[in-house]
């Protein structure tokens, strides 16, 4: 399952060329090879994920229908030339959170408990993909969507909360989402540090990073079981 995730992420860019080449009606030597090099990849990742459908405990249908329609949203986005807009981004991110239960359920995890896993990663794409366009925005001297950052990670965080309330979830999740939404908070405000966009991005994989290893690795999702 993470081979097709891997291969669906690398074919993304040789198709998006391919596709756009062929929306404008033009052909170069690259559209040829891009589109041969995504069919590949795209082979590649469909064969993987075929072979962990196979050998899963529970049906997977119903998060692989998300994660389709949530990547052709993306991939139409691509070849129409809108991939930075906010609607490809979010789909793509959460089309990627997809693969949380995917894979846990593939494993035979509690229908709840995979869900949730994907949950606590889309919630953290949304939040991401607001708060890292308005921080750019704010290091270019464009206009930055500062409201809806303050509304994602206070929304966010009460999620977590709730979650944790519920007994969906245990305390590390509920802490890291608020040091995410601390760094949000921090990243738009007037405090913030200047830093270059390419640090922006390095500082988010490591938050992302985070919070998956709070989850995984101190139980931040309760159990059924």
């Amino acid at each position: 399952m993470a081979l097709g995730a891997l291969g669906m992420f690398l074919a993304r860019q040789p198709l998006k060329i391919a596709g756009k080449d062929l929306v404008q009606g033009k052909r170069f030597p690259r559209t040829r090879w891009a589109f041969g090099f995504g069919v590949g990849l795209l082979c590649v990742a469909l064969g993987a994920l075929a072979f962990a459908i196979a050998g899963s405990s529970k049906p997977l249908w119903l998060p692989l229908l998300v994660l389709g329609v949530l990547s052709c949203i993306q991939f139409g986005h691509d070849v129409m030339g809108r991939g930075r807009s906010a609607v490809p981004e979010v789909a793509g991110a959460c089309a990627a959170a997809t693969f949380a239960p995917l894979i846990a359920l593939a494993g035979g995890v509690w229908e709840r408990e995979a869900w949730l896993l994907g949950a606590v990663l889309a919630l953290h794409a949304l939040l991401a993909v607001v708060y890292v366009s308005s921080r750019l925005a704010l290091v270019r001297g464009g206009s930055p969507s500062v409201p809806a950052v303050w509304v994602l990670a206070a929304g966010a965080t009460a999620l977590a909360a709730a979650m944790v309330a519920l007994g969906w979830a245990r305390w590390p999740l509920l802490a890291a989402f608020a040091v995410l939404a601390g760094r949000a908070l921090w990243g738009v405000s007037r405090w913030r540090a200047e830093v270059r966009p390419q640090v922006v991005g390095f500082q988010e994989t490591g938050y992302a990073l985070g919070l998956v290893l709070s989850t995984a690795l101190f139980a931040g999702i309760a159990s059924s079981a």
